[in-house]
């Protein structure tokens, strides 16, 4: 009896040790795709990635702002009191994945490595918008409605910078001012809301 009693134990805490680690994971996404964001600014230094940081503020706004209009409640067992449609997490994340996706075809063109690199950024972004659905934070409604306006905010705000504003960043001086300061504040405002909602 003490021998299936301690076997049992023991994958308790085996499942535990499981439930941790993706619950960890599911802390980190938010944090990983803000990072990735930054970083590619600090690497490129460009317009271009300051327009895609300016896109994740927008859509991170976006979602907010949707949550409080259609205000429709997450999971009984998520923790969190705030609506919960549509998945901020599962927005960004596809805004994420869309960009770089993109920017990757736009910059290396159509190969095996770019969609090979394409797949794997989808499939490890679907697999962060699952873990919403598998920590019991989001339904799976939320963190698909999610996912496609972070997919089509992506697509659109892509398309304006290179059918468009590329240009008109580089011939009207005004446009490039317009553009650094709006990026600057909207990333100035976006890390004000979220680090203190966050901590």
């Amino acid at each position: 009896m003490m021998l299936r009693n301690a076997s049992l134990r023991g994958h308790q805490n085996i499942g535990l040790v499981g439930f941790d680690f993706e619950s960890a994971l599911n802390r980190t996404s938010k944090w990983l795709v803000t990072s990735l964001f930054g970083v590619a600014v600090l690497w490129r230094r460009d317009a271009g990635s300051l327009w895609a940081m300016m896109g994740l503020c927008i859509n991170s706004w976006i979602s907010i702002k949707l949550k409080k209009v259609l205000n429709r409640k997450r999971p009984t067992s998520a923790y969190k009191p705030d609506p919960g449609m549509p998945s901020s997490h599962a927005q960004n994340i596809f805004y994420g994945v869309v960009f770089a996706n993109m920017s990757l075809l736009k910059w290396l063109g159509t190969n095996f490595s770019t969609v090979t690199m394409g797949i794997l950024i989808l499939l490890v972004g679907s697999y962060f918008a699952w873990l919403r659905i598998s920590q019991k934070l989001h339904t799976v409604e939320q963190v698909i409605v999610g996912a496609v306006l972070g997919f089509a905010f992506g697509i659109a705000w892509f398309f304006l910078w290179h059918s468009f504003m590329f240009n008109a960043y580089h011939l009207y001086f005004l446009v490039r001012v317009v553009i650094v300061l709006s990026s600057l504040a909207s990333c100035g405002a976006f890390f004000f809301y979220f680090v203190r909602h966050w901590f």
